[in-house]
């Protein structure tokens, strides 16, 4: 009788060890799934990535030397996202011609840019609005006057609409200030672009 309520004892125990076992088993490989599956934090995708870009836009110039005008304006540039927020680029800039009155005026901006994006993911496409400071020197073509150059800044704002993993759409607005010997050459321009990104 003794025996047999032991090997009741044992088988018992046996029966409980074998299912505390089997369900630390389940717990264990559980917490291993979960770490697999739980992301990694990667690296933001688009960091270190190099771009070129086109604009094209519309420059409405505010001349003390004359009168205000329009033109046209193109661009382009290369540039690198240095992080999520942070990008840079350098862009070549030319508007023309302006109708002042007897002449024509074109100007020609080599600046550096810096900007501050801030990501938004909205139903139909990320968006990241932006503002951006940029430093460089620009040229003035008058053909009444001549040429003249000056230290040059500009002040921008607008939107990257991200199409793509490589393309971006660049909707903005760019103040310029060209600082020549007499009047400032400043102008206010629309622009809209391409972005396309290594």
């Amino acid at each position: 009788m003794r025996r047999w309520v032991f090997s009741m004892k044992m088988l018992r125990r046996r029966i409980g060890a074998a299912a505390l076992a089997w369900i630390s088993g389940l717990m264990i490989d559980g917490a291993a799934a979960a770490d697999f599956s739980a992301p990694m934090s990667p690296e933001p995708a688009g960091i270190g990535d190099l771009y070129i870009r086109g604009d094209i836009g519309w420059s409405f110039l505010e001349w003390n030397g004359g009168p205000d005008d329009s033109a046209a304006s193109i661009g382009a540039g290369v540039g690198v996202m240095w992080n999520e927020v942070l990008r840079s680029d350098v862009r070549v800039d030319w508007s023309g011609n302006y109708e002042m009155t007897v002449t024509d005026l074109d100007a020609t901006t080599l600046l550096g840019n810096t900007y501050i994006d801030i990501p938004l993911d909205l139903i139909f496409a990320p968006v990241r609005p932006y503002a951006g400071l940029g430093l460089g020197w620009g040229w003035v073509d008058d053909d009444g006057k001549g040429d003249d150059s000056g230290l040059t800044f500009s002040l921008m704002g607008g939107a990257i609409f991200n199409m793509s993993e490589h393309w971006a759409i660049d909707t903005g607005y760019r103040f310029r200030d060209i600082m020549l010997d007499g009047a400032d050459f400043t102008d206010h321009s629309v622009t809209a672009g391409a972005l396309f990104k290594f």
